[in-house]
């Protein structure tokens, strides 16, 4: 590669201008070498993706969080696992440009990764795993990097809602990335709806390992594709009014069980009405928490720590049990850090079913 493919970085120091010269990754960075050294870049340091240029203007441009690096999926390991301050995962694969699967190769490998996502990270299972990152620390960094938009568990909360929905953002990262790589990307991005698929290159210039200038530039991000990203990652909050027109439109046996569902919280005085892009809504538990989360599709997230319960897992224990009596629910609280999603809808439950699913959270929810 020559320095014009490569482009230049100049230094003007005492009003004299230098050229610093390229450095490959091949020459390691960190440490590491090859596709390595271009991993532990981003992640030790994600804030290198450049998120003002993925959302142009946005008042908060997505920043990121390192989950976890090298991570089996279906066999291959994902390099790595990132998420936003929105609760979006950022799937990342690193690649080198004479590496040849920096070519096409890549793009199908990683919407490999997206389309196996909740399977592997759904129910609860996206804050064990970055909790075997961050061990014990994992909710303090969470709600250090989320700040006072949300606590730990509305965060998690609202990244099982985006996996729920599909929502994710994909990167490749390399170098450079070859020509026929770049239109996949720029075409994908354009015509994905819940999907973002962008490419990043990382220049890196300098002689000395210890001061080194990196030129992070986005790949597929067009003013027309931020426009469409910027609208479909802005939240609302959903009050009861909102829902109510919302379940209207839906099949009448599903809209109808969420609209008694949506009236009894209210009427119980344990309604939360919760900024997200999709409707849903919370119901608190005795002690003023979360303790369900109901999706627009019928399924419900149970929250399983024990603070939820006052403190008692007898409690939480005794609440699940009750709750599995019910055929769309199999909740299984053991190695649980956050909570579980149920196996069903509320659309499936007979009408005794669902008149004894509102005995028991009128036991567990409603303070006497």
């Amino acid at each position: 590669m020559n320095r014009r493919e490569i482009g230049e970085v100049f230094e003007l120091r005492d009003n004299q201008i230098s050229t610093l010269p390229y450095r490959s990754f091949r020459a390691g960075i960190q440490g590491e070498r090859l596709e390595a050294s271009l991993q532990s870049l981003i992640e030790k340091n994600p804030e290198v993706i450049p998120g003002s240029q993925i959302e142009p203007g946005a008042d908060a441009p997505p920043s990121f969080l390192t989950l976890g690096k090298e991570l089996s999926m279906h066999g291959q390991a994902l390099d790595l696992l990132l998420v936003d301050q929105r609760g979006i995962l950022t799937l990342v694969e690193c690649k080198l440009m004479e590496n040849t699967q920096a070519r096409r190769e890549v793009v199908g490998q990683i919407m490999d990764y997206a389309a196996n996502v909740a399977e592997v990270w759904g129910g609860g299972r996206l804050r064990e795993s970055a909790s075997r990152y961050w061990g014990e620390n994992t909710d303090d960094v969470v709600s250090e990097f989320a700040g006072d938009e949300l606590d730990a568990d509305e965060f998690w909360a609202q990244a099982e809602e985006n996996l729920e929905e599909g929502r994710m953002r994909l990167i490749i990262a390399a170098d450079r990335l070859r020509p026929e790589a770049r239109r996949i990307i720029e075409f994908l991005n354009t015509n994905l709806q819940k999907v973002e698929l962008l490419g990043l290159e990382i220049s890196c210039y300098g002689d000395n390992e210890a001061s080194m200038i990196l030129v992070p530039r986005i790949v597929g991000q067009t003013q027309v594709t931020a426009t469409k990203t910027g609208q479909r990652r802005q939240g609302r909050v959903w009050r009861y009014d909102d829902l109510t027109e919302y379940y209207e439109s839906l099949d009448p046996e599903l809209g109808g069980r969420l609209s008694a569902l949506l009236d009894w919280a209210s009427e119980a005085g344990v309604l939360m009405e919760v900024e997200a892009q999709n409707p849903i809504f919370g119901i608190k538990g005795r002690h003023g928490s979360r303790i369900l989360t109901v999706w627009a599709r019928g399924g419900v997230y149970c929250f399983m720590r024990a603070s939820i319960f006052g403190g008692s897992e007898e409690k939480r224990d005794e609440f699940i049990s009750e709750l599995n009596t019910l055929p769309m629910f199999n909740y299984d609280v053991r190695g649980v850090i956050s909570g579980r999603n149920s196996e069903g809808s509320v659309d499936e439950l007979t009408d005794s079913d669902f008149a004894r699913f509102l005995e028991i959270l009128e036991r567990y929810c409603v303070r006497s």
